[in-house]
């Protein structure tokens, strides 16, 4: 009898250590769950335009230097919807409403480093009594020119864009702060293919004439190919 009772006892003590470690595990998995999707929580973008139809396009100069190290930079081109204002990135935030900033996407934030941005074009000074604070706004369309650094090269293409956070108003009423990845895909835009920036420089115009001429050379007569084509003794 006694026999029967330590079994049984062993065995409860087994699966109640059973459940509490399963427990613990689950616990222990959404602790690390939060802590990854708040280290990796990127915005939630718009996909879709809204009443202000503010157009951002990006371009970059592929005469720039493209490599590890190098600094570029990335020009964003706002262009604000007809009767509506973009507030300015120098304008202060503590009134409640949102002036523009750019990110850099976690993506590949690996690859690239924002460093500063600036703002081109005229800004209008004012103030909003309702928000009781001074303003700078963009009425008309203008540049943010983003200085961008390469950290390290890639083996394949990446592909690069921004995040942009703006909000814009007109003479009676505000639109919500958005972020839009630009490229725009609302406007079924794709990221610029950087692959331009990591692969190595194309050979010279000297060295395909003598490849080519290499491989025709082999083609020709393969048994006594020579590779500098000083002479060959052919048909």
């Amino acid at each position: 009898m006694r026999r029967v009772l330590l079994r049984f006892f062993i065995s409860a003590l087994l699966l109640t250590m059973s459940h509490s470690v399963s427990a613990y595990a689950k616990f222990q998995a959404g602790v690390a769950g939060r802590i990854v999707a708040a280290r990796f929580n990127e915005p939630k973008l718009d996909t879709k335009l809204h009443p202000d139809s503010t157009i951002f396009t990006l371009k970059l100069d592929p005469t720039q230097p493209h490599k590890p190290g190098s600094t570029f930079e990335a020009t964003i081109h706002v262009n604000p919807g007809v009767g509506w204002h973009v507030w300015s990135a120098d304008m202060s935030s503590e009134g409640g409403l949102t002036p523009l900033k750019i990110a850099m996407p976690a993506q590949i934030s690996k690859y690239f480093e924002l460093v500063s941005f600036r703002e081109t074009g005229e800004v209008k000074v004012g103030y909003d009594s309702a928000f009781d604070v001074a303003t700078r706004a963009h009425y008309g369309e203008y540049d943010v020119i983003a200085k961008v650094t390469v950290r390290e090269a890639a083996a394949a293409p990446v592909p690069f864009y921004l995040y942009v956070n703006y909000q814009t108003c007109n003479e009676s009423t505000c639109q919500p702060p958005r972020w839009y990845s630009v490229p725009m895909v609302a406007l079924g835009q794709k990221p610029i293919d950087f692959s331009f920036a990591m692969r190595e420089p194309d050979a010279s115009h000297e060295d395909v004439i003598e490849k080519a001429a290499e491989d025709w050379q082999k083609q020709k007569h393969p048994r006594v190919w020579i590779p500098n084509m000083a002479s060959y003794d052919g048909d």
